[in-house]
């Protein structure tokens, strides 16, 4: 059976021509599932797809050779401290004229007399 035939049966997908995105949330429909096969199955299905979930597991594993237990923690902090309602950060002993980038050398910089930057957690 040709994928059109199966996409476009009035049986499984009422009006089948419509745009109709709202058909497949709700109630779930094993028939709607089963003729939906965009990429086709089995042997023949695309490779392309095959190739995509290759690419995705060579990236999930250097993910998981290239992050140690430091850099997951570096990162839960930073998503605790910038969440939104989090805690408030305020500048410390410095204004915003210290953080203001004055000066373009390929990357923004501070002006030169700035002072150091220092942020308290309230």
């Amino acid at each position: 059976m040709s994928i059109y035939a199966m996409h476009f049966d009035p049986n499984v997908f009422p009006e089948p021509e419509a745009f109709k995105p709202e058909r497949w949330v709700g109630q779930y429909d094993r028939y709607m599932d089963r003729n939906f096969v965009p990429f086709t199955k089995g042997s023949r299905s695309c490779l392309g797809i095959k190739a995509h979930n290759l690419h995705l597991k060579e990236v999930t594993d250097w993910i998981f050779a290239s992050f140690s237990l430091a850099w997951a923690e570096l990162y839960l902090a930073s998503a605790m401290l910038f969440r939104p309602g989090g805690p408030k950060l305020v500048l410390h002993n410095a204004d915003e004229s210290d953080i203001k980038i004055s000066r373009d050398y390929i990357m923004g910089f501070a002006r030169a007399d700035a002072k150091d930057i220092r942020i308290k957690v309230e």
